[in-house]
């Protein structure tokens, strides 16, 4: 389905708005009794290579930093494109920079996905999907990827929220690996 500019979820005291073309960015995760749990993204201008520290945002198909921007799979070594800021290291992924369709919504759900075709940023074609479901005391987000290329790929996948806890709060995850 066409994806609007922005998408707003929620389920009790809880609610989220995302941007699907941003990246499908949490730009706000907000409870009524506790106020902003991350950092809110303030609705100017997205700028892919200069990512706010705001909100929360998927890494695929891989996360953290590549040093000098490479790396050797399968006997092979893949040069990736620098990120700008970081060069000659690429970092994050190139996923997070790019929009997202939206595959399902409903009231208090949202499911994104984005069907990425192998570049210079990454030399193997995958598809990322990701949801979020809220719930009266939580969010649960669910990150997939699949390898859409002719030959095994290497991935890995993260999550990163710039969360508004300050030092006095007590703030909890329960990661899974499935």
């Amino acid at each position: 389905m066409p994806s609007p500019e922005t998408v707003t979820i929620a389920c009790g005291r809880l609610s989220a708005r995302l941007r699907p073309a941003w990246g499908g960015r949490i730009t706000h995760l907000w409870h009524a009794d506790y106020g902003d749990i991350l950092v809110p993204k303030t609705e100017q201008d997205f700028e892919p290579f200069n990512w706010p520290r705001a909100g929360a945002y998927p890494l695929f198909p891989y996360h953290n930093r590549l040093y000098r921007g490479s790396f050797v799979h399968t006997g092979i070594r893949h040069d990736l494109l620098p990120h700008p800021a970081l060069a000659p290291d690429a970092m994050h992924g190139p996923a997070h920079r790019r929009p997202r369709e939206i595959s399902d919504l409903s009231s208090d759900r949202v499911a994104l996905a984005l069907d990425y075709e192998a570049d210079g940023e990454w030399p193997f074609s995958f598809r990322a999907e990701q949801s979020f479901l809220l719930q009266d005391d939580r969010i649960t987000v669910e990150l997939s990827i699949t390898n859409r290329a002719n030959v095994p790929a290497p991935v890995s996948l993260g999550w990163h929220p710039y969360l508004a806890a300050g030092l006095g709060c007590d703030a909890r995850t329960d990661a899974k690996l499935q």
